[in-house]
This record gives structure tokens, C-alpha cells and sequence, in this order.
């Protein structure tokens, strides 16, 4: 039959409507037989439906593309369809399979029906009600295959847009922006509506397929955000969103009766990330200690008051983060000096550094006391290690913060002196010596102030 045919097309004896018309004839006695097999060879009978579908989309492609037999939309109907008709019958036979080549033509008929007049938004509606329909799959059948195939597909055709709009489209940001969220959330709710149906813990297919979503998600967004409004405040605040989101699935998960531990900690994990991520972008200098210093703590009070190690195992992100925001600022505030009288003067001790100094220094006492203070250590603690060592290095830390804090304060004193007195005489004799030696002087006193005050504490 096949060389038949083929001698048949190669002489002209069949024309583009006769071919087209075998084609569909092909596929429709796949289908048949299909139909007539499923009880007794049920799994050859999926094959055949399979392979049938498959048929029709690809002969509709042709008579659209190659024959001119069909207007745009007649072959977009046709192939969504093929498409529902695929879903059903997947249902139906109960077969991923079938559903993963309905799910392929779903995806590839706005591709194979392009003539350059679509727009971006409408292929992106058209993906969305894709998506929804894997949605309702997903929840039904658990089937993790037809799902992946799904996120795999959507996010490789956002990123093809993506650089597309980057190169020659740049009109297609915010539609970008718009729909890379609503795919974002809409996966997200996939996984969780499917988690909760089947009660199932999130296997290790499912914590990547997390992982990659928030990811692509955020990277995608904040690229978008940046080129559409380049306001470090905007991307802050949708960076803090983001973290929100994240929020919110540690909350569902936490609520269940069976509580996904996974996809619990991989939430807050990532909540965790994307608010320390925003406060660079949302606040300036000694902000940003003051603030990492204050999520250090909390996460080390829930730590030690729930006795969960995971937060007190975090608790040391945040609180690095703060020593090295300190130092960074530090080095600002000693620019800020040098560049006198450009800059603004720095009064004593009434100045944002040694305020957040303090207060840093303050979160790590209140830390310690925590840790001095509960009637038994945390699991964590007892077990000794790197984890122990660093929680009883708290009230060290502290102190060491306490003091460099206020021999920087002198240092800025004595420095904005001398620049005072190099401004005022317009002279470099004498001045620098001066006001050194009496820096010095000063950082001594201190010193031995603050060590007698340290051994008068330890005793009492």
C-alpha cells in the first residue's frame, strides 16, 4: 500500500486534497482499531490512539502549511481539538504516554500554525490554558511524567521568547514579566494541589522540579524587572514578593497534618534567600546590618524555643552576612572621613554607625542569653561540634563587636580633628602628630576601661 501510494503522489494521480484526505483516513483506522483492541490488548490499543492523534496533527500541519487547504484558524481548531480529544482519551486509558503526545501537539500547534501575525500574549493565554488543563491532570492522575514534560516545555519556550524580545522585541518585557509569574505560581500550585491529593512526600524528581521553578521564576523576573524600570527599589520589593510566595508554601506545608519536610524546608529555604537578597536592594548601609543582625536572632530564638536545629544551623547566614555588612561600612565611614570637607561631619556617638553597631552587638547578647539561659541545650548544642563551638563563641563575638565599635568612634573623633585643624591653619606641621598620639591615648584608656569592666562582669 505504502508504495502505492507513494507512486500515486509521485505521477500526480492523487492530489493535495486526496492525500490529505488518506492522511486523516490513516489516523481515524489507528483510532478504530484502537478502539476495538483496548479490552483485550490494552496496552498496543494506547499505542495505536497514540499514534493515530499523532498522525492527525501532523497531517493538519501539512494541509495548513504545504497544501494551503486550511485557513489559520480552522487548523488551530482542528489541533486543540486533537488536543482535548488526546487528554480524554489519556484519561481514559489511563496512560501517560498518550497524554505526553497530546500534551507535545498542544505545544507545538501555535508553532506549526505561525505566519508571523500572533502575538506573544496570545500564545502565552493559549500556553496558560494549556497548563491549566496539565493542572487538572496532575491533580487527578499524579502523573509526574506529563507534569515535567510540562515545565520542561513552557519554561524552554519562555526563555526562547525571552531572548527573542532581548535581541529584536523589547515591547514584549512586561507581557514577559506578566505571564513568566502566572507560569511560576501556576507550577507551584500544581505541585502543592498534587502533594495534598495524594498525600505524598515531595520525591527527589519533585525537590528539583521546586528548585529549577523558583529559580527560572526569579531569574527570569528580576532580568525583566531590571530591564523594564532599572530601580534597585522595584527590585527589592519584587524580590520580597517573591520571598512572600515562598512564605506562604512553608505555611501551607507546615499546616498539613502529614507535614512535607522537603518541600517544607526547600520553601523556607528559598524564603529565607530572597528576603536577605532584598535588603541590599531595599535599604542602604547600616540598614542592612541592622536588619540581617535582627534575622539572625529570630531564627536563633526559634531555634533554641522550638529546638530545631535547621533554624539554628541558619542562623549563622544572616549573622555573617551582618559582620561583613559592619566592616563594609566601616571602610564607607572612613572614605567619608578622607574626603573632608566634601563630606558631611559625623558627630559622636549620635551617628548611624555606632547605632547599628550597638544594636548588632546587642542581638548577639541577646542571643547568648538565650543560649545561658534555657533550662537545657538545644539538640543541636548537645551534640557537640562545629555548631556547639560557634553558639559558645556568641558572648565573644559580642564583645569583640562592642569594643571595635568604640574604638572606631574614637578613631573617627581624633581623624575629623585633625582634619578640622589641616582645614582651619592650612598647614601640615605638627597636627598630624598631635592628634595621633592623643588617638592613641585614648584607645589605651579605653582599652584598659573596658577590660577592667570586662573582669569586674566575669566576677560578679
Amino acid at each position: 500500500i505504502g508504495v502505492g501510494v507513494k507512486y500515486a503522489i509521485d505521477k500526480n494521480i492523487l492530489g493535495p486534497a486526496m492525500r490529505i484526505a488518506l492522511g486523516y483516513l490513516a489516523g481515524a483506522i489507528l483510532v478504530g482499531f484502537a478502539i476495538y483492541l483496548k479490552k483485550k490488548y490494552e496496552n498496543l490499543s494506547a499505542v495505536m490512539f497514540a499514534g493515530g492523534l499523532a498522525v492527525a496533527y501532523f497531517v493538519t500541519f501539512i494541509a495548513f502549511d504545504f497544501y494551503h487547504l486550511f485557513p489559520k484558524i480552522v487548523a488551530f481548531g482542528t489541533m486543540v481539538v486533537l488536543t482535548v480529544v488526546t487528554s480524554l482519551g489519556a484519561i481514559r486509558y489511563d496512560k501517560q504516554v498518550i497524554a505526553i503526545v497530546g500534551l507535545v501537539g498542544g505545544y507545538a500547534v501555535p508553532f506549526l500554525l505561525s505566519d508571523g501575525t500572533g502575538t506573544t500574549s496570545a500564545l502565552f493565554i493559549y500556553m496558560t490554558i494549556i497548563n491549566a488543563g496539565i493542572l487538572f491532570l496532575a491533580f487527578r492522575k499524579n502523573w509526574q511524567p506529563v507534569f515535567a514534560v510540562a515545565f520542561g516545555c513552557t519554561w524552554f519556550i519562555f526563555f526562547i521568547l525571552t531572548v527573542r524580545a532581548a535581541l529584536e522585541l523589547p515591547s514584549d518585557y512586561e507581557t514577559l514579566l506578566v505571564f513568566g509569574s502566572i507560569f511560576y505560581v501556576l507550577f507551584y500550585v500544581m505541585i502543592i494541589a498534587n502533594k495534598m491529593r495524594h498525600k505524598q512526600n515531595l520525591p527527589n524528581d519533585g525537590s528539583t522540579v521546586v528548585i529549577l521553578n523558583t529559580i527560572f521564576g526569579y531569574v527570569f523576573g528580576i532580568i525583566l524587572m531590571s530591564e523594564i524600570y532599572d530601580d534597585s527599589t522595584l527590585n527589592g520589593i519584587y524580590t520580597l514578593i517573591f520571598a512572600a510566595s515562598q512564605g506562604a508554601v512553608t505555611f501551607i506545608t507546615s499546616r498539613q497534618k502529614e507535614a512535607d519536610h522537603r518541600l517544607y524546608y526547600l520553601s523556607f529555604g528559598f524564603a529565607l534567600i530572597f528576603t536577605m537578597v532584598s535588603v541590599p536592594m531595599l535599604f542602604d548601609g547600616n540598614w542592612i546590618t541592622i536588619i540581617w543582625a535582627l534575622q539572625a536572632a529570630l531564627f536563633f530564638w526559634i531555634g533554641w524555643k522550638k529546638d530545631d536545629g535547621f533554624f539554628e544551623r541558619i542562623t549563622y547566614i544572616p549573622l555573617t552576612l551582618a559582620v561583613f555588612s559592619l566592616i563594609d561600612t566601616w571602610t564607607d565611614m572612613s572614605i567619608a572621613i578622607r574626603d573632608y570637607p566634601n563630606s558631611e561631619s559625623i558627630p559622636a556617638i549620635l551617628n548611624e554607625y555606632f547605632i547599628s553597631g550597638i544594636i548588632f552587638a546587642g542581638t548577639i547578647f541577646f542571643m547568648a542569653y538565650i543560649k545561658n539561659t534555657s533550662e537545657k541545650p538545644s539538640t543541636l548544642s548537645a551534640k557537640g561540634g562545629f555548631f556547639k563551638l560557634l553558639s559558645d563563641s556568641l558572648v565573644y563575638l559580642g564583645i569583640a563587636i562592642l569594643y571595635f565599635v568604640a574604638i572606631k568612634e574614637i578613631d573617627i573623633f581624633w581623624e575629623q580633628k585633625a582634619n578640622n585643624l589641616k582645614f582651619e591653619s592650612r598647614s601640615f606641621s605638627g597636627f598630624l602628630s598631635i592628634t595621633e598620639k592623643f588617638k592613641t591615648i585614648w584607645i589605651i584608656i579605653f582599652s584598659l576601661i573596658f577590660m577592667g569592666t570586662l573582669q569586674l562582669a566575669n566576677r560578679y
